[in-house]
This record gives C-alpha cells, structure tokens and sequence, in this order.
C-alpha cells in the first residue's frame, strides 16, 4: 500500500499523540508512587504499556510496509514521530524502575 503524503502526516500525529499520551501516563505513575498510591502506579503503567504498544504496533506496520517494496517517504513529521515514540519508551522504562523503587 502506497501512502500519500496525507496518509503519512496522519499516521504521524497518532504516533506523537501515543507517544506523549504514554508519557504522560508513565509520569503520573512515578508521581502516584511517589505518594504512596501504588495501585494507581500500576494502573498507570499498564495504561502507558498499552499506548506504548499501539505506538509500536504502527511502527512496526509502517517497517513491514517498506519492506514488503513500498517505499516510504521519510520526512521532518515522521522522523519527529518516532522520535518521540523512542522518547515515551525511554521514559516508560524509566518510571517503571523509578516506580518499583518507590515501592521499597
């Protein structure tokens, strides 16, 4: 499948709104263990690994496309893109040591 331009600036900025929605969640976990609630950390990092995953599922989508013979034009938005895609991972893993910290 051939993307247009369009196609690919959406897919774009559902990865940059995963991403920082992921980040979010991942940062309200530290801050929930933070005060003692861990449940609601836990809650938060599933909810973060989910967003996570969705991100990673496009990515992914995206790869399998290339490599399949459609080529993909990279451009400054996808680029941004998976930028923070890495970003939220980073992030995530991080909280989820920081979180399981506070639980000691």
């Amino acid at each position: 499948m051939k993307y247009t331009k369009e196609e690919l600036g959406e897919i774009a900025l559902k990865l940059i709104t995963q991403a920082n929605v992921t980040k979010t969640f991942a940062i309200e976990a530290i801050n929930s263990a933070k005060k003692g609630d861990f449940n609601l950390a836990e809650k938060n990092l599933d909810k973060a690994n989910k967003n996570l995953l969705l991100c990673q599922k496009q990515h992914t989508a995206l790869i399998q496309e290339e490599a399949a013979g459609d080529e993909i034009t990279i451009s400054l938005l996808i680029t941004h893109a998976l930028d923070q895609v890495n970003s939220a991972e980073t992030v995530l893993l991080l909280s989820t040591e920081l979180v399981s910290f506070y639980m000691r």
